[in-house]
């Protein structure tokens, strides 16, 4: 497998980004789901009187079922670890068609803003192109996806042997 990006310490293959972004977006959803049907089993089976003080309902809750709280923390964990990362995900995608790591290298590498910067890259072409070309999505022929590969386009451009710690694979 080749490893296209590392997206926050997540080696990714490529090609396999929209089915990571994909999956992060699942993860939230069933997390969120996870969480309502926490507070209705609350509701129903452990007859919380959610009017007498916050302090009354956490000590029904722990009395009720200490291991559904348990596992509502786990899954309050990962789901806001997934939401924040499929949020970043989605604007890295839609607004710059850049990585974190490939930003960081563009500021690195020139002196102006980012900002600036990052509406000049060959990458960005829109927003909704962008979205369209990630996800490879027609719209029914409303939208064109037309992806480049990146790889093919600068033939030369970067020599291993003017490069630190290069190694050709």
């Amino acid at each position: 497998m080749c490893i296209q990006y590392i997206v926050h310490f997540l080696p990714i293959g490529a090609g396999n980004q929209h089915y990571f972004v994909l999956f992060l977006g699942s993860l939230s959803i069933v997390g969120h789901w996870m969480i309502y049907a926490t507070s209705v089993y609350w509701k129903d089976e452990c007859s919380i009187m959610f009017s007498k003080g916050t302090w009354k309902v956490v000590e029904q809750i722990i009395d009720c079922s200490p291991w559904v709280l348990y596992i509502l923390f786990i899954v309050l964990f990962f789901t806001i670890w997934s939401t924040i990362m499929v949020i970043v995900q989605l604007y890295q995608i839609m607004f710059s068609a850049l990585q974190l790591r490939e930003r960081v290298n563009l500021q690195m590498q020139n002196a102006i803003t980012a900002q600036s910067l990052l509406r000049q890259t060959p990458y960005n072409r829109g927003f909704l192109q962008n979205l369209t070309d990630f996800f490879h999505c027609q719209c029914f022929g409303l939208i064109k996806s037309t992806p480049i590969d990146w790889t093919k386009q600068y033939h030369g451009a970067f020599h291993t042997s003017k490069m630190r710690n290069a190694r050709e694979v």
